[in-house]
């Protein structure tokens, strides 16, 4: 039976949203559940702060190798661990609530669009979110943004979805729990992506709030935001300086040095809106008289995508991924039916363009697949070109687009992802390494990471692993020797006498030659002049 996208669409909203939530969930846990780290700082510290919770079993000061670590509020963190303790803990464990954080916002965002402009409208918006790179690549790491994102979805549909000023309070309340949600999550940064654009839409479009929601939401944030800050604010000497630092230095302070990017920073990064963006720059031609819904519409988001992003520009430190928070927004505008009919208008004439678009990126991928893994590739291969032959027949931008997107993740996922794995994941170093520690006569000696990454290795180990970097940091952390977890490139560099216990390379099957040397080194302190290369293992 030959496969046709358009069916999907017959048997009404339910089923496309249910087909377009499965092609989400398939795209985010494809190859994801062998995924390590690779040594990468934000997740594998977030990852830590989270296993340390779960270890500990002291869930209202997050600890970081042991010390407090408050630099964000606990929500992700509480995330995590729990799914760990439901799990155990892995990386896909701490990956879960990034995942059904993203899958949520889709229900969300399709829900919020068949309000706005019916069902076809949600299905639009959807498929717009479902196809944008950046939602995927987020909901696949364990990171903040993706449980943030979900918040503010939660906070838009809310709001999108109140007709008046009065009633419909069970709407009103998730808005007040959203804005306390994303508080919980990353500080005050929903605020700025929700309350500026709330406050323009009260008077640009149909008002919706009350003095009422106001009062609605300072009650949820003394009951579920103001406990945790007062408690931790006793135990932990200088928490307030550091939720100052946080939130107002890293906004307003000219001087704060992280993350640091000029004002024009986020206007090149808007490509992670791709390949929705230039739509929006035609979906509301000049003198286009549009239906009195779709300009309330209109008026309502407006505010939402250009606020955050002047706001977001304004702030010292900035992160492309920060932008994050703003897919919502640009997948209800790009669904809307002002640039559909547009491109119906000129089908005959260019989206012929948009179609060989949709079969050459796969087919690239396709070419790189196949130069990796050779025959084994060749079934995904075959798979990957019906499909991108059969979006080539069609021209419905947006479902094709979703399923064009979320199958190169699919498949990426099972043959790039693996490749790239094998070579940047000191995972299965960290762990042999580990058991070796253990097994050996000096297991109590410190761990220490001697200039690498600076989490994954607490996390594979079970342990606080802390990083060193210099000679001074190395005798201090340890005056009576320890184990140094290191890259043969960083020996020349080690003071004091030492002796290699086991090593492990990784070649890099993307550029043969290339190869990463991890060593576990037994170091003392003593001795500066002699050096010792024996490995256990020979």
């Amino acid at each position: 039976m030959k496969l046709d996208w358009r069916r999907l669409s017959t048997p009404g909203y339910p089923v496309r949203v249910l087909a377009l939530f499965l092609l989400m969930a398939a795209a985010l846990m494809s190859g994801l559940q062998q995924k390590g780290f690779w040594g990468a700082h934000g997740e594998s510290r977030r990852a830590e702060v989270a296993r340390e919770l779960v270890s500990h079993d002291r869930w209202l000061v997050p600890t970081l190798l042991d010390e407090p670590f408050i630099t964000k509020p606990p929500l992700a963190y509480w995330t995590m661990a729990a799914s760990m303790r439901v799990f155990g803990i892995s990386e896909l464990a701490a990956r879960v609530p990034a995942m059904l954080s993203v899958l949520l916002a889709l229900l969300l965002v399709a829900d919020a669009g068949r309000r706005l402009g019916g069902l076809e409208h949600g299905v639009r918006a959807a498929s717009a979110f479902l196809a944008l790179p950046l939602v995927l690549g987020m909901g696949q790491q364990a990171e903040t943004e993706a449980q943030l994102l979900f918040w503010i979805t939660l906070g838009l549909w809310a709001w999108l979805g109140l007709e008046s000023r009065s009633g419909q309070w069970p709407r009103r309340m998730l808005l007040a729990v959203a804005l306390c949600g994303g508080f919980m999550v990353k500080g005050p940064l929903i605020w700025i992506f929700l309350l500026p654009a709330f406050a323009v839409g009260e008077f640009w479009s149909t008002p919706r709030l009350s003095w009422r929601d106001f009062l609605l939401w300072v009650v949820f944030a003394l009951l579920l935001v103001l406990p945790w800050f007062l408690l931790v604010a006793q135990r932990v000497p200088g928490a307030l300086d550091v939720w100052l630092g946080e939130s107002v230095a890293r906004v307003s302070d000219p001087d704060f040095s992280v993350h640091r990017e000029p004002f024009w920073y986020y206007l090149p990064n808007l490509v992670v809106f791709l390949p929705w963006l230039p739509l929006l720059a035609v979906a509301w031609p000049p003198g286009q008289r549009l239906r009195q819904q779709r300009t309330h519409a209109w008026r309502a988001l407006l505010p939402a995508l250009l606020l955050p992003l002047l706001i977001l520009s304004l702030a010292s430190s900035k992160r492309a991924h920060y932008l994050l928070g703003l897919a919502p927004v640009v997948a209800l505008l790009v669904a809307d039916s002002g640039p559909w009919s547009l491109v119906a208008g000129w089908r005959r004439h260019g989206l012929w363009i948009t179609r060989t678009v949709l079969v050459l990126v796969p087919l690239a991928l396709m070419a790189v697949i196949v130069r990796l893994d050779g025959l084994q590739a060749l079934p995904w291969a075959i798979l990957l070109l019906s499909v991108a032959l059969f979006a080539a027949r069609t021209a419905r931008l947006l479902p094709d687009g979703a399923l064009v997107v979320a199958l190169c993740y699919i498949l990426a996922g099972q043959t790039l992802l693996p490749t790239i794995d094998a070579y940047r994941n000191p995972g299965p170093f960290y762990l042999d390494a580990g058991q070796r520690v253990s097994a050996s006569s000096e297991p109590g000696l410190p761990v220490l990471n001697w200039k690498n990454d600076r989490y994954s290795a607490s996390f594979q180990l079970r342990r606080p692993v802390r990083p060193v970097a210099t000679e001074e940091a190395l005798r201090e952390a340890a005056p009576e020797g320890a184990w140094l977890l290191m890259q043969a490139k960083d020996a020349p560099a080690l003071p004091g006498s030492w002796q290699r216990i086991h090593a492990q390379e990784f070649q890099d099957p993307l550029l043969p030659g290339r190869q990463r040397t991890w060593w576990l080194v037994r170091w003392s302190p003593q001795s500066p002049d002699t050096t010792s290369s024996r490995n256990d293992d020979e």
